[in-house]
């Protein structure tokens, strides 16, 4: 049987800090969210509340660790088991577009809620909710929220601008800061970033955090808004 630490978790720590304090290594974070059956964001940095959800920590509650050894957390599990594990890690949410469509946010789209064959409200998980999170944060211009000052991006400000080498890095230090906003982003490699008639034209490939596949993202940008095809 497995053996583990109980550690309280404090204001402001990450599930990173737990595991670089107790285990040596931030990067095994991933276990600590199997092990305590944990959702994004996680840990919330405030008491618990009726509208808490169930699957994240607040302020003062158990983490689980474990004692350190070479188990890993995962084996013996089923597929489908692991393949829920590895969903938790990237959270869960309404879904707002179907399936492998190209993603118009232009002018006042902004997706469309969708039922299932029950009457329920579809939800999208792990990669393709992640990838739905990162088109979304793109087409917000920041501060365009009243309650999340910091959500979205500045690549307005660059739409229309002089299509130069020094706007171009601007550019791609802006589309590195908005997706690595999202605390679920381990990497970034820019495949195309470019400035042309006032389009700006995006190509991505994404590493997630504690998930092996990688996410590629392809925008188009402009004063109207964004329109991805993956």
């Amino acid at each position: 049987m497995a053996d583990f630490i109980k550690h309280a978790l404090i204001y402001g720590e990450s599930l990173q800090e737990i595991s670089q304090k107790y285990l040596d290594t931030p990067d095994r974070w991933t276990d600590l969210v199997v092990i305590n059956n944990l959702k994004y964001p996680f840990v919330v940095w405030e008491e618990r509340t009726p509208e808490t959800p169930k699957n994240v920590k607040t302020i003062g509650e158990i983490v689980l660790v474990p004692v350190e050894d070479d188990t890993n957390p995962l084996e013996g599990l089923h597929k489908f088991e692991i393949d829920d594990a590895y969903d938790r890690l990237l959270g869960e949410d309404l879904s707002l577009f179907e399936d492998n469509e190209l993603v118009n946010l232009r002018g006042d789209e902004i997706g469309e809620l969708r039922a299932t064959n029950r009457g329920d409200l579809k939800t999208v998980k792990g990669i393709a909710n992640l990838r739905q999170s990162l088109v979304l944060r793109l087409a917000t211009p920041l501060g365009a929220l009243l309650h999340h000052p910091n959500y979205g991006t500045l690549l307005y400000d660059y739409v229309g601008d002089r299509e130069d080498y020094q706007t171009q890095q601007k550019i791609k230090t802006e589309v590195e800061r908005t997706l690595r906003s999202d605390p679920r982003v381990a990497d970034i490699v820019m495949n195309e970033v470019s400035s042309y008639r006032g389009i700006l034209t995006i190509q991505v490939s994404i590493a997630a955090l504690g998930i092996d596949d990688i996410i590629n993202l392809g925008i188009r940008l402009d004063s109207e808004g964004v329109i991805e095809w993956g």
